[in-house]
Parts: C-alpha cells; structure tokens; sequence
C-alpha cells in the first residue's frame, strides 16, 4: 500500500485546510487558521508517520499542536472509512509459525 500523506490546500482567506491521501481516496481532516510554518511545510505534503513525530517539533508550538490535532483524528479517519493510516493499525505479516505449521507427528 502507498503510504499516506497529509497535505494542505493553499490559504483561502487566512485558513487552511488539511486532506489526507490514502489508497487513492482523499478524506478531509480539519480546517486551521494560517500559520506560514504550516502552509511551506504541508503544502506538497508530508507522510504521515512524519507528520506524527514529536521529535521535529521541538521548538514549534503551531506544528505540535498541529502534530497533537493529528494525533486526535486519524483514528476517527481510521474508523470511519477503513483506512490504516497509523503504524499500530496496519495489519500484521503473518508469523512464520502461521505460515508453516509443525509437522509433528
């Protein structure tokens, strides 16, 4: 599966509104006022799993509230249209036990 990416239109009157992309579907997320540090970074785009680390963060305030909205409606998105978008939802690989089972007779 691709991954999926969280982008933001262009600023429509001082707001912008953010879109997640996944398995060719777009679903809409929420709307914000703008913030010039979101708009150069969300513009083209940024996959999820980059977009929910604390870590870039820092030293931000707008991006880790941002990051804490994220946090917040992916799994309602998840849940909603069935998509797995966070790491702990995609479906497991099957174990290698499952695979081959004991041939113990």
């Amino acid at each position: 599966m691709k991954h999926a990416v969280i982008r933001c239109t262009q600023p429509v009157r001082g707001t912008l509104y953010f879109f997640v992309s996944a398995a060719g579907e777009e679903h809409f997320l929420f709307s914000q006022s703008f913030r010039a540090s979101l708009w150069s970074r969300y513009r083209f785009g940024v996959r999820v799993e980059e977009a929910l680390d604390f870590g870039n963060y820092a030293a931000h305030p707008a991006d880790r509230k941002l990051c804490e909205k994220l946090f917040r409606i992916l799994p309602y998105i998840e849940k909603e249209y069935g998509l797995p978008l966070l790491r702990k939802s995609r479906s497991a690989r099957p174990r290698r036990r499952d695979l081959f089972p004991d041939d113990a007779a």
